[in-house]
């Protein structure tokens, strides 16, 4: 319906490649129910948009600063076993220093199995994990860089 959208608390990690938002671990707000972004209700939706975020939305983003509070936020889900989810916890285990858990993770994962856009960074990383952490270092900071960038996250 137009001018209906839904107000998301986004979560995700920023240090592998995504070209858009992720919401694989983010949750609507406003119990799920869409808000209306008209000129002539503005003043009304801005109150409610404000009204949603105190009781504890904005106090949870700022608790959820790095991968340590990553690896807390999706614990919920350990035991998961679709692809997107065990590279981003590969690659959460290596932001916080457990390499060879992030190792284990990335090995556990047949190449075949992974999507293309998947394996174009994976493969590559998980070699350099073998081969030169330098540059796996270099690779990952790279890709958070570029997602703070392009997510107009600047500071």
């Amino acid at each position: 319906v137009k001018e209906m959208y839904y107000l998301w608390r986004v979560i995700m990690p920023l240090y592998l490649p995504a070209n858009t938002i992720i919401l694989d671990y983010s949750k609507r707000i406003l119990d799920g129910e869409p808000i209306r972004l008209a000129r002539s209700e503005l003043s009304e939706t801005a109150e409610r948009i404000a009204a949603s975020m105190s009781p504890g939305h904005l106090s949870y983003l700022r608790k959820v600063k790095g991968p340590r509070e990553f690896l807390k936020h999706v614990n919920w889900m350990a035991g998961n076993t679709m692809v997107n989810f065990r590279i981003d916890l590969a690659l959460t285990h290596y932001m916080v220093g457990n390499v060879p858990e992030c190792i284990k993770i990335l090995e556990s994962i047949p190449v075949e199995s992974l999507p293309p856009r998947f394996r174009a960074y994976v493969v590559p990383f998980a070699t350099e994990l073998r081969t030169s952490r330098k540059d796996a270092a270099s690779r990952i900071q790279s890709w958070e860089r570029e997602n703070i960038e392009r997510l107009g996250l600047c500071e």
